[in-house]
């Protein structure tokens, strides 16, 4: 049965080979762009994130210290860039949960469930 809606480049088998011209330098050349293009837009964060606090730390500015001390408060200057994620790794469930509720602590077990695996 075929059907009309398909494209004929999908039902062609020869249409998945491999590009004859892929080699290391393609690849290297594609991480290195993916390399910049994700330190500017971590560093963009950093700065947006320090200069509008309002923004990613609203439960702060709302109801002062019901959030934990890990370096993201409003006044801080929050040290080195991305100084607060070893911190927040390190809270305990307990407080993840009591902080930011079922679903932050759902999220950030998968996280650090991928970063153990793919960091090993």
């Amino acid at each position: 049965m075929k059907l009309d809606m398909i494209p004929g480049w999908l039902e062609d088998p020869s249409a998945y080979a491999q590009a004859p011209n892929l080699d290391m330098s393609t690849v290297a050349i594609v991480a290195l762009a993916n390399l910049f293009a994700g330190t500017i837009c971590v560093t963009i964060f950093e700065i947006v994130r320090r200069r509008s606090p309002k923004t990613y730390a609203p439960k702060e500015a709302l109801a002062p210290g019901t959030t934990p001390e890990i370096g993201l408060h409003r006044g801080k200057a929050g040290g080195a860039p991305l100084s607060w994620v070893r911190p927040l790794m390190a809270l305990s469930d307990e407080e993840v949960l009591r902080c930011g509720g079922f679903d932050v602590l759902v999220y950030l077990r998968f996280v650090r469930m991928a970063t153990k695996i793919f960091a090993a």
